[in-house]
């Protein structure tokens, strides 16, 4: 390879490096806080307990494992200073979820999906809208500030009612009740029913409540920004916002600053399908099921977020590391106008669990869009449909991502057979494209127009060869969104990866993690390039040869999922290779020799034929001898 080569190959590493690091750490660390003094988490309350709570104080689970940070709970400073009244919880538990109702706030102050699937690595079960302050499906005037006023609950069966009596006389009443939706295997819904009674003499009217959905946080220390986020649906429509559009915005690499930094973002809408807060893997959705407006979607005012600073855990002081931060999420609802004795009713549904798209899909108001496919979202949706299909027939996702990877490279086997041979007849026209190249190396039209008149007198096509490669790449895109936001993968298990969600690190060597597949995703495909038949410019073939690191840059620390996928399709394509390339390279015109045709010289006279004026090959017969 040249040095002009080198140059550009270089510069490409070093700007994808440059690039990579720059969105992960373009916002400055924040300085960790002094945490306040870590309690033990209280004993699970039975139904109708109450335990009084402690003011400026909440509960933080560690286990001597920082990296997840799912379980964290925010201590409010502005509410530490006022104690609040003594805390009820009503717990309702199924196979799937637990639940914890709270009478501060009068909503779900933690829920809890059961099984090995939802355990983070400190051996905790994921806990969602733990992180925040503000309980799921609390209400208040104001998005900020009384989310957690007193309420009085009770309990009966599966069934939870949370009263209570404003000093206007406004009586708010919710009642919480599980909805499987026809499914018992899943995890149900939760149907909230909130009625508003005006018990006064006077008439009754306030701008609108807000609705809140909880708080969302990573699972990981490590977990890109762009994975914690809130969405919503408005007309149709599907929005998304992350963490880090709180932070201040700056042009890339000049550092020029574009807007401020912001600690809530508010942003004014007149209808809604539904909200959303999400990590990775899990969110809570939040629709409301009544008073449709003209597109039969129910009024709304705004969507209110405000990013939230989670208190650090012992080992993130001890050590210097940054704060982690979440979003908490709120719908300002439509004026609220009562008469004396007036009642009026709303209804919601909340589903807080993880992502999985079938279970987000039965909730019957496209929830399924918070799992964001992109332009990739028929591709995704169909091979996540394969991947949980192969899984029932097989009981292991690392075997279904095998069988979905045969069973793809099966679709495109013919496709990429007929490139093989597209590619061997470019290959055995490479002396005389060295010859063309040298003839008209001052004259590139020239050079083109003789090249293109070389591969139509031998019935090649230039682009053949890329025809495969184009048609792949909705696919690993579309794997690629698909894989990302897969709750099914967590605590997958495959020899030694234990999460087919995460990368497969088996060691640290001087800081630096190393992931097996990946390693092996590159040396499959340094293999595939050696048997594939050369063909087209030498030094655009010496720069491909760079092609396998920069994929290993981009899947290395990606769910090693994607690293297994990648892996089997470059051994399939070995197989390929080696079956396809023991077979006499095909002829222009069918079967057999490659006979290597010139192309006329301008107003004609030469004669058809190949370089022995015979007909055959140049190179005395197959150019592809069979390898012993």
């Amino acid at each position: 390879m040249d040095r002009t080569a080198w140059i550009a190959v270089t510069v490409s590493i070093v700007c994808l490096m440059g690039w990579q690091f720059y969105v992960t750490s373009k916002y400055p660390p924040v300085p960790v806080k002094h945490a306040p003094a870590a309690v033990a988490a209280p004993a699970q309350a039975s139904p109708g307990a109450t335990a009084a709570a402690v003011p400026g104080t909440a509960p933080i689970i560690t286990s001597g494992q920082p990296e997840v940070v799912a379980d964290r709970k925010e201590a409010t400073p502005a509410l530490a200073a006022t104690p609040e009244a003594p805390e009820q919880i009503e717990t309702v538990k199924t196979e799937q979820i637990e639940l914890h109702f709270t009478s501060l706030g009068g909503g779900i102050a933690e829920a809890i999906p059961l099984g090995k699937q939802h355990v983070a690595e400190n051996g905790v079960n994921i806990q969602l809208g733990h992180a925040g302050h503000t309980p799921i499906g609390a209400l208040s005037a104001t998005a900020d500030e009384n989310t957690r006023l007193p309420y009085t609950l009770h309990r009966e069966g599966n069934t939870v009612t949370a009263e209570r009596t404003e000093p206007d006389g406004l009586k708010i009443s919710k009642e919480y009740s599980l909805d499987y939706q026809g499914d018992p295997k899943q995890i149900p819904a939760v149907r909230m029913k909130v009625s508003f009674t005006n018990t006064g003499a006077q008439p009754y009217r306030n701008a609108g409540y807000f609705i809140h959905a909880g708080a969302a946080s990573p699972i990981h220390r490590k977990d890109l920004p762009n994975y914690t986020a809130y969405d919503w649906l408005t007309e149709g429509k599907y929005h998304t916002d992350h963490v880090t559009s709180f932070e201040a915005g700056h042009v890339p690499l000049v550092g020029i600053e574009t807007h401020a930094a912001k600690d809530v973002i508010a942003t004014p809408i007149s209808k809604v399908g539904w909200i959303a807060v999400k990590n990775q893997f899990y969110a809570t959705v939040v629709t409301p099921l009544d008073i449709p407006g003209v597109d039969q979607e129910p009024a709304a005012r705004e969507v209110w977020a405000k990013r939230i600073d989670l208190p650090p855990t012992p080992e993130d002081t001890a050590q210097g590391l940054p704060v982690i931060r979440g979003i908490d999420v709120a719908l300002g609802l439509p004026a609220l106008e009562l008469k004396p004795g007036e009642t009026q009713t709303r209804a919601f549904q909340i589903y807080a669990g993880p992502k999985f798209f079938s279970r987000l899909e039965r909730l019957g108001h496209d929830e399924q869009e918070v799992m964001d496919y992109g332009k990739f979202k028929l591709v995704s949706i169909t091979l996540l449909a394969l991947l949980n299909t192969f899984h029932k027939w097989l009981g292991n996702y690392a075997l279904a991502i095998i069988l979905l990877t045969i069973l793809v490279k099966a679709v495109l086997f013919p496709l990429q057979n007929k490139a093989n041979k597209s590619m061997k007849r470019m290959s055995a026209l490479t002396p005389e494209l060295t010859k063309l190249r040298e003839k008209y190396k001052d004259d590139p039209g020239r050079l083109n127009k003789e090249t293109m008149a070389l591969y139509k007198t031998n019935g090649v096509n230039p682009v053949g060869g890329c025809l495969p490669m184009v048609i792949q790449m909705p696919i690993f895109f579309g794997f690629l969104y698909m894989l990302y936001p897969a709750a099914e993968l967590r605590n997958a298990g495959f020899l030694w990866v234990h999460d087919l969600s995460q990368p497969d690190t088996v060691a640290h060597f001087a800081g630096f993690p190393i992931n097996v597949l990946p390693l092996l995703m590159i040396g499959t495909q340094f293999w595939q390039m050696s048997l594939t038949p050369k063909s087209g410019d030498p030094q655009q073939q010496k720069t491909m040869m760079f092609m396998p690191l920069l994929f290993g840059f981009f899947c290395y620390n990606f769910a090693a999922a994607l690293a297994l996928y990648y892996t089997m399709q470059g051994l399939l394509t070995i197989l390929q290779l080696y079956i396809t390339r023991t077979g006499a390279a095909p002829a222009a015109g069918g079967a057999g020799e490659v006979t290597v045709l010139k192309p006329e010289p301008p107003g004609g006279g030469g004669k058809r034929g190949g370089a022995n004026g015979k007909g055959g090959s140049k190179f005395g017969g197959n150019p592809f001898p069979r390898k012993t």
